[in-house]
């Protein structure tokens, strides 16, 4: 559909449904028609790009929407046509252009890793600490060396529950690194 196929099909749809309303008071007839053109340019302009029969189901889907949700008994303002508007795939699954790569982030963790400096407990143990030596961003010695830290931090602070707090969080990942502690506290 053209443009002002849209414009014009929205205009008899938008006059039609508004029957069932009051216009507003001081409503003389040009702001009720500046009104009803106004309404019908933003179905023209913000709704999805689609053929006649899905426009007309966009239609009804909005008229739908505002009388579900609308509270009086005046038209409803334009801003209510255009909240129930459904929108196009992409803007209703929330897609963006992407802006960074999970590489950039791992290269950032890397280095902080390879400098010795902190990093969040998920780099050290969650899913993506693998993808760190994997992608050759990191040493396995160097994570090794940051779990075998965390598991010693982790006893200092909750002695006895260690194991079972860190094995909650990450899983048997731990188990290995409290063996380890183990045997290096017992030598």
């Amino acid at each position: 559909m053209k443009f002002e196929d849209r414009k014009s099909k929205a205009f008899a749809a938008v006059v039609s449904f508004l029957s069932g309303f009051a216009p507003p008071r001081g409503f003389g007839e040009d702001a009720r028609a500046a009104h009803v053109a106004g309404i019908a340019d933003a179905f023209a302009r913000r709704m999805p790009v689609t053929g006649q029969t899905e426009f007309d189901e966009n239609l009804l889907k909005t008229f739908t929407a505002i009388r579900d949700s609308h509270t009086g008994y005046a038209w409803p303002v334009q801003a209510e046509f255009v909240d129930a508007m459904p929108r196009s795939v992409s803007a209703s699954s929330g897609m963006r252009v992407e802006t960074f790569r999970p590489d950039d982030e791992n290269k950032m963790y890397a280095k902080r890793m390879n400098s010795g400096d902190p990093v969040p407990e998920t780099m050290v143990w969650g899913l993506r600490a693998w993808s760190l030596v994997s992608g050759g961003f990191v040493a396995r010695d160097v994570l090794d060396g940051y779990r075998k830290s965390s598991v010693i931090t982790c006893r200092s602070i909750h002695q006895d529950g260690a194991y079972g707090i860190l094995h909650g969080k990450f899983g048997e990942v731990v188990t290995p690194y409290f063996a380890s502690a183990e045997s290096a506290v017992s030598s």
